[in-house]
């Protein structure tokens, strides 16, 4: 069996190969990639000259990197798929992802992988030199996304009936305040509002991460990866804004700016579900909140009847 780890991969192989993976993520497409603007390693295993797999290494000369990278989920491993039933599917699985961490690890002196909602067979990675544990075992951390599984509901009126009651309430009262939704490409203005939401917090932003802020907003709106929408009332006073991400079956929450003292108007509730309903015209499978790991946020993302779903984030370090 040749097995062979393959780099240098152009933008438009790699994508096609995500786009087809059942790891398939927005977050692990060039467009995202270079708007990030870090070191990355795009790899590809291939076994007598298949591609099987792919690894996205992220500052891979990072001794101190921990997946996942800031903004960002699921750059780890995608696997190409498998035909067959699940008695072939689960071993042939498991053997590729043990291939691969081998050939990582004969590559690259620390490793961290944020893996994929739906990459939750962690056997390869727990088995990892079982036999011989001095020579590096993976780290495994648990994690929790918020997915609204759109395709459980008719409609976006009939999901609507399945959220949080203040949610609705919201909802009703920034229609009732004649507020409007409005898609843009004003970037340093969805960065005002961003920076007056964590002042509010009292949170110092700091430059670098306000650039990268930018860099990523700037792509959606270039690209046609995602939208900025705005929430404004009459007068013109920008009350809310979200920033969203989409690949071909997913939609995810990427940001989310509020004016603080706007926040009674309904309007940051109000575009979450005009996000979420967007998702069902563009017959998407998931909105996927991109991480449900703090008690505020996450209460506030489950609220939108999003599901705990477990990811992982695996490191090894010798």
């Amino acid at each position: 069996m040749a097995i062979e780890l393959i780099d240098n991969i152009s933008d438009d192989v790699w994508d096609c190969f995500i786009q087809n993976s059942a790891q398939a993520s927005v977050f692990s497409q060039s467009t995202f990639l270079n708007a990030l603007e870090i070191p990355h390693d795009k790899l590809f295993l291939e076994v007598d000259g298949k591609t099987v797999a792919s690894a996205l290494i992220v500052e891979p000369d990072l001794k101190s990197f921990c997946a996942p990278y800031a903004y960002s989920l699921y750059q780890g491993i995608a696997l190409a798929p498998i035909v067959g039933g699940e008695h072939k599917v689960v071993p042939k699985s498991l053997k590729i992802v043990d291939t691969l961490l081998s050939a990582l690890a004969a590559k690259y002196i620390n490793i961290g992988l944020c893996l994929h909602h739906s990459f939750q067979d962690l056997r390869s990675i727990q088995w990892f030199n079982y036999h011989e544990p001095e020579l590096g075992k993976f780290d495994i951390d648990l994690y929790y996304t918020g997915i609204i599984n759109l395709n459980k509901h008719v409609s976006f009126d009939e999901y609507l009936k399945t959220i949080r009651s203040v949610r609705r309430q919201e909802y009703k009262k920034s229609k009732k305040l004649n507020l409007s939704m409005t898609v843009s490409h004003d970037t340093e203005a969805f960065l005002d509002l961003y920076k007056l939401t964590f002042k509010r917090q009292n949170i110092d932003l700091k430059l670098n991460a306000l650039n990268r802020v930018r860099s990523l907003v700037n792509a959606v709106v270039t690209s046609g990866m995602g939208r900025l929408v705005f929430c404004e009332d009459d007068a013109g006073r920008l009350h809310s804004a979200v920033v969203t991400l989409q690949d071909k079956e997913c939609t995810y929450y990427m940001f989310g700016a509020t004016d603080p003292e706007l926040r009674s108007s309904g309007a940051s509730s109000s575009l979450m579900l005009e996000s979420i309903h967007y998702a069902f015209e563009c017959n998407h499978l998931r909105f996927d909140m991109v991480g449900i790991n703090s008690p505020q946020r996450g209460d506030f993302k489950t609220s939108f009847n999003a599901e705990p779903t477990p990811y992982y984030f695996v490191s090894l370090k010798r």
